[in-house]
């Protein structure tokens, strides 16, 4: 299993106060800091050249049972929304699709829906999640690499995930 990392601590201690209330901010002061390299996407059946690593991504699952074939690679990474409200018996059922799934490494990024992880849950009362359930959901996170503000390196290539997201309407973050 690879190590997880938490490259940005200094930096996330630095600016809490601000990242609290803009996530924008953050977002603009680490985009000048990442190397990002384009690579051209391949079929999903294309066969895979040797030394290379195959990265199948998806995201906004939303607890559904997935009614496709999920493609075969070496890397899984899910891009966040894995539940619908952030229950821990979601975080469950989500766990046994992981397990199910024949890919070597399974990368998970949590996203705005997965509220139980939210320490303050507050937003979470709305869908009726009480506060204290983040505990319980970090311990049915099973069978994958989970990133809340960690990176880890996976065949040379790093890959970070924090569930943090920028504003998608003026004066309104999630």
């Amino acid at each position: 299993m690879p190590r997880v990392y938490k490259p940005l601590a200094d930096f996330w201690q630095r600016y809490e106060p601000k990242w609290s209330i803009s996530p924008d901010w953050v977002a603009e002061r680490l985009q000048v800091a990442q190397l990002v390299e384009e690579v051209t996407p391949l079929d999903h059946d294309a066969p895979k050249k040797e030394g290379h690593t195959r990265f199948v991504c998806m995201s906004d699952t939303h607890s559904r049972n997935l009614q496709i074939d999920v493609p075969e690679g070496d890397v899984l990474l899910h891009g966040g929304d894995l539940t619908k409200v952030g229950h821990p018996g979601e975080f469950v059922q989500f766990s046994k699709l992981m397990k199910s799934l024949p890919h070597k490494y399974k990368v998970v990024i949590p996203g705005n829906h997965e509220l139980g992880l939210d320490p303050t849950a507050a937003r979470g009362a709305t869908y009726g999640l009480a506060g204290g359930k983040r505990e319980e959901c970090l311990q049915n996170i099973k069978h994958c690499i989970f990133l809340e503000d960690r990176w880890v390196k996976i065949n040379g290539i790093k890959i970070y995930g924090s569930p943090c997201s920028r504003s998608f309407a003026p004066g309104r973050t999630i």
